[in-house]
């Protein structure tokens, strides 16, 4: 694995990600579609949206007066009341229904507000760059790109240790000296899972308020933290004009048929219906259905419920899906030459395997065997490493499954 600290990716090499996303993606639809696949360790959900609701959609539905089907075009007001409230109660901040804009999908709020920072304007974007911290999902940029015309640059923090995210103020400096108009990082890390350290990120925030730069913050990552990790760990400093928070229950909590997520910003970037990220939403999304709107609601009481009173509905959940991490560690630690990167957050686990071709090539060669396993080449990782992504959230039949494969195919391979 290369020893350089700080990689810089180029928006073409960003493009390259993409393409190799997309392959993985083509590759995967062929043998899916010739009834190949038995197991899948590359998305999981830990649970399904019956299990975190009971009943059925429709039951999930609340008969409220002040809910509407079309505008307010920001979302349904107390769903974005129960956003703010929470997230005050947590970091000891002072949100209300203004800060809180709905978008249909985290990755489309990205772009929403990517599109209101640099000023899209009848197919014109204002100049300035963008720098997106990684490693990290590099396809989130190809509109940024190709649409938007938004000069992207990446820096990947891809190195020989364990280590994938910033560690020093001169990291933080590094970032700043290229005089970005943006800068986008994901916490926790995706794939690895590492959280940007809370200090830096104070720091860092700081410094882009100084200098009057955009922080593009996503947290669709943060889940399942390890016991020894303080998760997000925020105070009252996260909120800034110059902090854009971005965040879903896709992953939390297994809703992505939803399609919503939420962007937590200043008014000033938000604003309304007729100007704003709000106006660039408006008529492609008005209000979220109304069961994802109950079902936001109800999963943050819970959330709220856990914290406040340690009464937590998915304990068991949680304590299943440590085990099926161990299971998936104990299979990988068995590969000659296999290194695991430690983990922080979220229900994957990322590993260097000794294969001696591409990550793609080895994602194909799995796909022969039956499963699929993601390759990390479209996060910023040197295709040639073969860095892989496996996601334990995935019934121990399928794990077996996936890890005897694996092994198999590993095994091979180290034959020859």
């Amino acid at each position: 694995m290369s020893e350089i600290r700080n990689y810089w990716r180029t928006p073409a090499d960003i493009l390259g990600s993409n393409d190799l996303s997309c392959s993985y993606y083509e590759l995967m639809g062929r043998y899916v579609g010739d009834g190949l696949i038995k197991s899948s360790l590359d998305r999981g959900a830990f649970v399904r949206p019956h299990d975190v609701l009971g009943g059925t959609p429709l039951d999930w539905v609340s008969a409220r007066s002040n809910s509407f089907a079309y505008g307010p075009e920001a979302g349904d007001y107390q769903t974005r009341k129960a956003i703010a409230d929470f997230d005050n109660e947590r970091f000891g901040i002072s949100y209300d229904i203004e800060n809180v804009t709905m978008v249909p999908g985290a990755w489309s709020g990205v772009n929403f507000v990517l599109e209101e920072i640099f000023s899209l304007v009848r197919g014109q974007s204002a100049k300035g760059r963008l720098l997106v911290v990684g490693p990290t999902h590099y396809p989130m940029f190809h509109r940024a790109i190709n649409v938007l015309g938004i000069d992207v640059l990446g820096m990947d923090y891809v190195v020989s240790s364990t280590e994938h995210v910033p560690t020093t103020v001169e990291d933080l400096q590094q970032m700043l000296a290229i005089r970005p108009k943006a800068i986008f990082v994901t916490n926790p890390n995706n794939p690895d899972g590492l959280y940007f350290p809370s200090s830096l990120l104070r720091t860092l925030i700081d410094m882009c308020s100084r200098e009057k730069i955009y922080l593009i913050i996503d947290e669709i990552q943060d889940f399942l933290p390890v016991e020894d990790t303080k998760g997000l760990d925020y105070g009252a400093w996260i909120q800034s004009p110059w902090v854009v928070r971005i965040d879903s229950f896709s992953k939390k909590r297994a809703l992505a048929e939803y399609r919503v997520g939420w962007v937590i910003a200043d008014p000033h970037l938000l604003r309304n219906r007729i100007s704003g990220v709000t106006r660039r939403v408006s008529g492609l999304m008005g209000n979220a259905p109304r069961a994802a709107n109950t079902a936001i609601i109800k999963l943050i009481e819970d959330w709220r419920r856990s914290i406040t009173t340690g009464e937590d509905k998915f304990a068991p959940v949680w304590k299943e899906l440590i085990n099926k991490e161990r299971y998936v560690l104990d299979r990988l630690r068995d590969l000659p030459g296999a290194r695991v990167l430690r983990r922080e957050a979220a229900i994957s686990v990322t590993v260097t395997l000794p294969f001696y071709g591409s990550d793609l090539l080895l994602a194909e060669e799995l796909m022969k065997h039956g499963t699929l396993i993601m390759p990390c080449g479209g996060y910023g990782y040197n295709s040639s490493d073969t860095v892989m992504r496996v996601t334990f959230a995935e019934r121990p039949e399928k794990l077996e499954h996936a890890m005897d494969t694996l092994e198999t195919v590993i095994t091979a391979k180290l034959r020859h």
